[in-house]
């Protein structure tokens, strides 16, 4: 007897094929929406380079006699945009033209909520200071465009992907006493961001967060940090780019408090001269004491070279 069997997928195979097919989908989806920001990122930025030389041009053939430059709003919650002046200053300059980003691109520096304004100098062109400024995908902030200026040559560059790394490789000073605010007059690095912020961090300690911070240059920042009754010893320094990078500096900085008084014991007169001997302070605050400056009263005498006893 001649048997017909109907072959057909058990319900394990089906399961599989289905599976299969939604990953297969859903990496798909993905590609796509993925291809679909990086073309409106990479749009954008080329628009926003356009603008940008576009300024500088009209700086150097001093168009309308004056400066030029392109003032960028990142607006928080609505869409970012940015404008085409000229004159010294965007508050007292002109406004030619305006640009506003799709709502699926955003700067990502200058950050949201913030402003950056790009100066060019009438006749040599030349921006004004380093900048950096980032657009991103708004689904995909990894697909981005970084464009940045030569304040040499005045060559405005835009490059795909995120800014290069922060690094931090020193501070100066690397000290302060908890009696005050310290200025920091370098913060060395690499690809810092005008818009930063700096703070020093400890384990279990509030973070002390610097203010009046300058953005110099790319690779240098100052600032003035208070350490007022902040907590003895090593500290970490972090910096923060607009685009939310960050980079942190282990043990660091030093807090100390300030020294005891010494104790005054006696004083005997010499010809044009006096011996005293004091005790050193039952504290030094945490730092080593180098020296002491001892003054007569009424004045008549200083010496800064004074022993340790």
């Amino acid at each position: 007897m001649l048997r017909i069997q109907n072959k057909g997928f058990t319900l394990i195979e089906l399961l599989i094929t289905l599976g299969i097919t939604v990953i297969l989908g859903s990496v798909g989806t993905a590609n796509y929406f993925n291809y679909q920001s990086s073309v409106a990122t990479e749009a954008a930025a080329a628009e926003l380079t356009g603008t940008l030389r576009d300024a500088r041009q009209r700086a150097i053939s001093q168009d309308q006699s004056s400066a030029w430059g392109v003032y960028i709003n990142s607006v928080a919650d609505a869409n970012d945009y940015y404008e085409l002046f000229y004159g010294d200053s965007y508050a007292a300059g002109t406004v030619v033209s305006r640009t506003t980003l799709s709502t699926s691109v955003q700067f990502s520096v200058p950050a949201q909520g913030s402003t950056l304004e790009i100066n060019f100098a009438k006749s040599t062109g030349l921006p004004s200071g380093e900048y950096t400024v980032s657009l991103a995908s708004v689904r995909n902030s990894s697909i981005a465009e970084t464009t940045t200026f030569n304040t040499t040559t005045g060559v405005i560059t835009t490059v795909s992907g995120v800014a290069s790394a922060l690094t931090i490789s020193s501070i100066t000073p690397n000290n302060g006493l908890n009696s005050g605010s310290v200025n920091i007059s370098n913060l060395a690095g690499t690809n810092f961001q005008q818009g930063a912020s700096v703070k020093l961090t400890k384990t279990s300690q509030t973070d002390i967060s610097c203010t009046s911070v300058s953005f110099v240059s790319t690779i240098k920042l100052t600032a003035t940090c208070n350490l007022t009754s902040a907590a003895d010893g090593l500290w970490n320094v972090k910096v923060i780019n607009p685009d939310t990078q960050n980079a942190t500096l282990s043990d660091s900085f030093t807090i100390s408090g300030a020294p005891s008084a010494p104790v005054i014991g006696t004083a005997t007169a010499g010809n044009t001269q006096a011996t005293v001997t004091f005790t050193a302070p039952v504290s030094d605050g945490g730092s080593t004491i180098t020296g002491y400056t001892v003054t007569s009263s009424p004045a008549g005498g200083t010496d800064s070279n004074a022993g340790t006893t």
